[in-house]
């Protein structure tokens, strides 16, 4: 709940700055990014890893490897910010987010959540617990390599 809060108030703070400053920050002008913060279960909690904010294409999960990282203009494209176990942050340029909202998130989210930021960890996954049945079931954690391009 006081997350929750807090979150509220400091992104409501930063949307005013933007405003009242005619797009002063050079990221919001050009992307005019959202934010998603969504909300899990402790059953399926959200890893974080070294390297969180990657920008990556969630439907292109098993490319991650081979494709270059695209850039956050693309509405496509998400950036994830896990900030708990039970909360991550998601920014996107995808026009038809609002602005900012809280969202549950299904056990199919997370896991494809937890499974981008195993394949962009530079060399370490952080979990919550000793529950590894938090990724997609293809991925297999003792085959990761590392991106080619950081």
């Amino acid at each position: 709940m006081r997350l929750n809060r807090d979150m509220d108030e400091h992104v409501y703070h930063m949307a005013m700055m933007r405003y009242a400053s005619n797009d002063f920050d050079a990221l919001s002008a050009r992307v005019k990014p959202r934010v998603k913060v969504l909300h899990t279960l402790p059953s399926v909690p959200f890893v974080t890893c070294d390297n969180p904010a990657r920008p990556h294409k969630p439907t292109q999960l098993r490319k991650i490897f081979d494709r270059g990282l695209p850039g956050i203009g693309d509405p496509r494209v998400h950036m994830l910010y896990p900030i708990s176990p039970l909360d991550c942050i998601v920014i996107s340029s995808d026009r038809s987010w609002r602005d900012f909202v809280h969202q549950d998130v299904t056990v199919s989210s997370v896991k494809a959540i937890n499974t981008a930021l195993a394949i962009m960890a530079d060399e370490q996954i952080i979990f919550s617990s000793p529950n590894t049945s938090v990724f997609e079931n293809w991925m297999k954690l003792d085959r990761l390599r590392p991106l080619l391009r950081p």
